[in-house]
């Protein structure tokens, strides 16, 4: 239960954050190491992380991958951009694109 209420409280401001702006990868880095350490509490990783990632039926604990996330957060304005509706965020990306050559490839 330890674990699952560090990673709620824990995790959460970061993929806030992440979600706002730009995160390097060493950051990401950074925060995936301190995750481990927190989990095997400084010691060596006792279990594959990428067994971690997995649902507790498979054996996993569910653990947040957070590269995964912060490739996730950057994906997730394309359905919303694509959207038809309009709206004012859109301006900004949609002027950048067009000097690119637009976003048509998508649709």
């Amino acid at each position: 239960m330890y674990l699952l209420n560090n990673k709620a409280l824990g995790i959460s401001p970061l993929i806030y954050s992440a979600s706002n702006v730009d995160v390097p990868d060493g950051v990401i880095d950074q925060v995936k190491r301190r995750l481990f350490q927190c989990l095997w509490k400084d010691k060596r990783d006792e279990i594959n992380r990428t067994c971690l990632y997995q649902d507790y039926d498979r054996g996993g604990l569910r653990m947040v991958d957070f590269a995964t996330m912060i490739k996730a957060l950057r994906l997730a304005w394309i359905p919303r951009l694509l959207n038809p509706e309009s709206s004012n965020w859109k301006t900004v990306p949609n002027y950048f694109f067009t000097k690119r050559g637009g976003l048509n490839f998508f649709t």
